[in-house]
C-alpha cells in the first residue's frame, strides 16, 4: 500500500482524516482537523459573524453611515431639479431654466445668419435693423440639468432646447422659425461659432437625452449600502444584551426582596407566586 495514501482509521481512536483539495486556482487546502468541507465553510461564517455582532464594529459602521449621509449630496445641486430622493429632509425642486447663449439672428436671403455681438460689432445688427426690424430674430440656448439618485446623486440629465422670439412683436411664421433655430443650431455646432458640437446634437428631436454619471455619488451610494447591510448584520448582539439586562435587572429586583415583573414586596411569600401580577418566581427565592 502506497504510505503516502490517507487513510480512515477507527473514529474511536482519532478524527477521520480528508485528503486536501485544490481550489480553481491549484492551490491545495486542507479543511479544519476533524471537519468535513461544508462544516468547515459553516465554522468560517460562525467566526465571521461573531466578528462582526461586536458593539465596537456597529460602532465603526455607524460612523461611516453618518459620514457617508454627511456626503450628501456629493455634487453642486443649485441648478438641478432633484429626483428620486429616498432621504429625508432634502428638498425636491425644478431648477429654473436659464440661457447660457443669446444671439441675433438676421434674415439673409432664404436663410439667416447669426449675428454674435460678442465676436464682432453691432454695425450689421444695427444696418439690418434700420433696414427692417422684422428681419432680426433672437435666439436663445435654454439648459436645464436634472440630477437623480437613490441615495446620493448617481447620475446628471442634460436637456437642451432653442427658442426663437421676434426682435419686435410680430409674429414668426412656421417656416422661419424652423430655418432661424437650423441657423442657431449651426452656428453652435461649427468651429467658427460657439464650437459645441454635443449640445448641437443633443438639439435634434432624435437624439437621446445627455446623460453624465456622478462617481463620487455612486461611490457614496454603494457605501452606504454596505455599510447599513453591515450595520444591521452587526446588530446581533442587542438581542443577546437586552436579555443580559433583564436578567440582571431581575436578579437585582429579587435581592432587593421585589418581583422582578410590578416590583410588589414580596418577602415571607411561600407559594413562589407574586400575589400582584401573578409572575412565578425563581425556586430559590
Amino acid at each position: 500500500m502506497n504510505p503516502r495514501a490517507y487513510i480512515d482509521p477507527d473514529p474511536t481512536e482519532t478524527p477521520r482524516r480528508v485528503p486536501p483539495r485544490k481550489s480553481a486556482r491549484g492551490q491545495t487546502y486542507r479543511p479544519a482537523a476533524g471537519l468535513s468541507t461544508a462544516e468547515a465553510v459553516q465554522f468560517d461564517v460562525g467566526r465571521l459573524r461573531s466578528i462582526l455582532t461586536r458593539p465596537a464594529v456597529s460602532g465603526v459602521l455607524f460612523m461611516l453611515l453618518l459620514y457617508s449621509l454627511w456626503r450628501v449630496p456629493s455634487a453642486d445641486t443649485s441648478d438641478c431639479s432633484v429626483v428620486g430622493w429616498t432621504l429625508p429632509g432634502l428638498k425636491v425642486g425644478k431648477a429654473e431654466t436659464f440661457s447660457p447663449i443669446t444671439v441675433y439672428l438676421i434674415r439673409d436671403g432664404e436663410g439667416f445668419r447669426v449675428e454674435d455681438i460678442e465676436k464682432s460689432s453691432t454695425q450689421g445688427l444695427i444696418e439690418a435693423l434700420e433696414k427692417d426690424p422684422n428681419d432680426v430674430v433672437r435666439g436663445y440656448l435654454n439648459y436645464e440639468r436634472h440630477a437623480s439618485g437613490l441615495y446620493d446623486i448617481t447620475s446628471f440629465r442634460d436637456e437642451y432646447a432653442i427658442e426663437i422670439r421676434p426682435f419686435r412683436g410680430v409674429a414668426l411664421t412656421t417656416e422661419r422659425a424652423a430655418r432661424a433655430r437650423a441657423a442657431f443650431v449651426g452656428w453652435i455646432g461649427s468651429k467658427r461659432g460657439a464650437n459645441l458640437p454635443g449640445v448641437a446634437e443633443a438639439l435634434s428631436d432624435v437624439a437621446p437625452s445627455r446623460h453624465a454619471l456622478n462617481w463620487p455619488g455612486i461611490a457614496n451610494s454603494a457605501l452606504a449600502l454596505v455599510g447599513w447591510t453591515l450595520l444591521v448584520v452587526s446588530l446581533g448582539w442587542v438581542p443577546g444584551a437586552i436579555r443580559g439586562w433583564r436578567r440582571r435587572r431581575a436578579e437585582h429586583l429579587l435581592s432587593l426582596g421585589k418581583c422582578p415583573r410590578c416590583k410588589y414586596e414580596i418577602y415571607g411569600l411561600k407559594d413562589g407566586v407574586c400575589p400582584e401580577c401573578g409572575k412565578p418566581l425563581p425556586a430559590q427565592f
